[in-house]
């Protein structure tokens, strides 16, 4: 994970009547709304992001400098609707160099790790999942040298994130320090470079620069008097240990500056890559901010290759994701005039979206701001969507840090049609299944899964019978991943792991059987050239998640299927003729669009309209409790029905409903549940469903939903 101290300065493409289709690429248009999260002379920065209270959505870090002095840091935690609670106070005082988050005792809760009181001493502090935190645990190696930096990746592959920490010396060379976790907030001395190193104390990094699968440590050296930036990769053995390194210098003699979410997969080759804005040093006011940003990519021979992208004006920090939805990851970052001083604004912010030919089209302005804004510029998901958010700070007034400061959110609006689906649970960590939804199927079997982890996540992927069959790159931000893929699997018993991959290794997993039953979706294709859907029926009442079927009969090679519901695209077929899907869907009147489309562009579609009603509720293929409704993030009327489901070992003693916290609703003659709860009008409020069998094991999922 990286935080960088440097401190400077909605629609898709609208369719022809007929709903006729266009390309992903040409509905790239991203949107974005922004609102302030806190105003206050306290906050110097950003610095980090995760979610520490398991409710789906990651809530920021800020450091504190108010009157000149290090203050205790903040913790703003999320609310469901992009918004944020007046900020708590963290422990103790935290900086952007040396505060890192991580899993120290693999408890599925987000702790963190910051400089301690003197020295190379720093302090691990053990989530209590709620926000707050244990006692603090004091890391030391007993010598007087000086914390300049610090990260955490699972170092070793067991799970227990670790740390590596860079010190300098009373006169002599920079040192790292490798600290592995004893999986307790407690840490044993690995590891310690004490020759090679260049000077730390101008950035760190952790990622996967040569996609092994193994955590690497990344030195960013980047101070203008010290001419051009030098980049020095550490790359691990997956063991705890760090190998020799490879360095480079900016080959066109640039400072590159590496901002606080510049870690990103941007080409989706399953190697880190390094965003940077650039800046020439010249003597006598001659230095100059350029109007480019570099992309400094991973290679699998353990080399970086830089490659530049032109900009309008002079960026700041850069971060990368994909914002608009068209399955390619873009650029985001904020730019100035080059003729300013970069310190004291006007700032735009833009998104520069990708494409499959891996290059980036015209800039789209999401946000601008007077002042001076942009060096903290990150990638997060503030919600339970899909959909990545980005969060930064800005100044208040014309005179340059003389005024408040204010963290801004821009929730991402944009309606593109590859955002995945499938959103994550009440979770910090682990895997949520919205597809399959039982324990049979026909083939091909469709996968919609997200996955959350401690670090910054990598790739999601599907294993059967001990065989990796899909492996997803393109759908991974911050500490999230996301996969959709139809498999074609043979008839019988199946047994499927499902992993999400952080960039270091760390591995949430969730396995299960099924079992396939022939091919196709039961669905016959038309007699002649068309779309046939035959659920749900024309008129008919339908519940939520509500399975679509339907088959195409078309000339030529098939490009696609979608399925649209009142206008939105909801699901994309590319490997067979016969769709199958399920859909959480409010209740309601519903219109059901499939289109069949071939490689030479023509287009068949039908229609059909069904009533979505309440129903049964499936359960989860794995142990745990699925919830239908209300759909987490929806808006519902009170009385709220509550829909759920349970999957557990052993003999049920009860299933409960709680609404903010306060017991509603027991159920203990069955594992589905079905309760209308009157519930306060005017909030977002929190529904948490419990099992719990005879032995006393429990099981729960949590979903938010707003009463008008």
């Amino acid at each position: 994970m990286l935080f960088f101290a440097h401190r400077r300065a909605l629609l898709c493409a609208v369719l022809s009547a007929g709903f006729a289709l266009v390309t992903a690429e040409a509905q790239s248009q991203t949107s974005f709304s922004a609102h302030t999260v806190y105003t206050s002379s306290d906050i110097s920065g950003v610095i980090g992001h995760g979610d520490f209270n398991g409710d789906g959505r990651e809530d920021l870090v800020a450091s504190d400098t108010a009157n000149g002095a290090s203050q205790n840091g903040l913790l703003y935690l999320s609310n469901s609707d992009g918004t944020y609670d007046a900020p708590m106070r963290l422990p103790q005082p935290v900086t952007a160099s040396q505060f890192a988050i991580g899993d120290f005792n693999n408890d599925g809760k987000l702790d963190f790790v910051a400089q301690g009181t003197s020295g190379a001493q720093m302090v691990a502090y053990l989530s209590n999942g709620n926000g707050t935190f244990q006692a603090a645990k004091i890391i030391s190696d007993g010598t007087t040298d000086v914390l300049t930096w610090l990260v955490a990746a699972d170092m070793n592959h067991d799970n227990k994130t670790d740390i590596v920490e860079a010190e300098t010396t009373q006169g002599g060379p920079d040192i790292l320090q490798v600290w592995i976790s004893n999986g307790d907030g407690t840490f044993k001395a690995g590891q310690r470079i004490t020759s090679g190193v260049i000077v730390t104390s101008f950035g760190m990094v952790t990622g996967d620069f040569d996609g092994d699968g193994k955590p690497d440590v990344a030195i960013t050296h980047t101070f203008a008097a010290d001419g051009p930036t030098t980049i020095q990769v550490w790359y691990g053995d997956g063991a705890g240990n760090l190998g020799s390194p490879y360095q480079v210098t900016d080959p066109q003699g640039y400072e590159d500056m590496i901002g606080p979410g510049s870690v990103v997969d941007i080409n989706d080759d399953g190697k880190s890559d390094l965003l940077a804005s650039r800046f020439q040093y010249g003597i006598s006011g001659t230095s100059k901010y350029l109007p480019q940003i570099e992309l400094i990519e991973g290679n699998a021979n353990r080399t970086l290759s830089f490659v530049t992208v032109p900009t309008n004006n002079c960026p700041v920090a850069v971060t990368g994701a994909d914002y608009d939805g068209n399955g390619y990851n873009d650029l985001a970052f904020a730019e100035a005039p080059c003729s300013s001083s970069m310190t004291t604004g006007p700032f735009t912010y833009v998104i520069k979206p990708g494409s499959s030919s891996g290059t980036f089209g015209a800039e789209q302005t999401i946000y601008s701001t007077s002042y001076n804004s942009g060096s903290d510029l990150q990638t997060i998901k503030s919600t339970e969507a899909s959909k990545p958010d980005l969060v930064l700070t800005e100044q208040t007034t014309s005179n340059n840090n003389a005024g408040p400061t204010s963290t801004e959110l821009l929730s991402n609006t944009s309606s593109g049609v590859y955002f995945p689906p499938c959103n994550t649970a009440a979770m910090a960590e682990g895997i949520t299944m919205c597809q399959p939804t039982g324990s049979s199927s026909t083939s091909p079997v469709y996968f919609s899964i997200a996955a959350a982890g401690p670090t910054p996540m990598r790739t999601a992927a599907v294993w059967v019978d001990g065989q990796k069959q899909f492996e997803q790159l393109m759908h991974s931000f911050s500490h999230y991943s996301y996969l959709n893929e139809s498999l074609s699997l043979s008839s019988g018993t199946h047994n499927v792991t499902i992993y999400g991959t952080g960039w270091d290794n760390t591995l949430q997993k969730k396995s299960f059987s099924i079992t396939v039953s022939g091919t196709g979706t039961g669905c016959a294709p038309p007699s002649s050239a068309g779309v046939r859907i035959c659920t749900p029926a024309n008129g008919s009442t339908v519940t939520s998640p509500t399975q679509v079927l339907a088959s195409a009969d078309l000339p030529g090679t098939l490009a696609r299927m979608e399925v649209w519901v009142d206008g939105m695209k909801e699901y994309t077929e590319t490997t067979s003729t016969q769709l199958s899907t399920m859909l959480s869907l409010s209740a309601g009147y519903h219109r059901f669009d499939v289109y069949a489309v071939n490689t030479a562009g023509a287009k068949y579609e039908s229609t059909s309209y069904a009533t979505v009603s309440g129903g049964s509720c499936p359960a989860d293929p794995g142990y745990d409790v699925h919830i239908c409704t209300p759909i987490s993030g929806s808006t519902v009327s009170s009385p709220v029905q509550v829909q759920a489901t349970a999957h557990i070992t052993g003999t049920l003693a009860r299933m409960e409903v709680w609404v903010d916290g306060v017991k509603k609703y027991t159920e203990t003659t069955s594992l589905s549940l079905n309760a209308s709860i009157p519930v306060p009008s005017g909030k977002n409020h929190r529904f948490d469903v419990y099992a719990v069998n005879t032995a006393g094991t429990k099981w729960e999922t949590t979903v938010y939903a707003t009463v008008p």
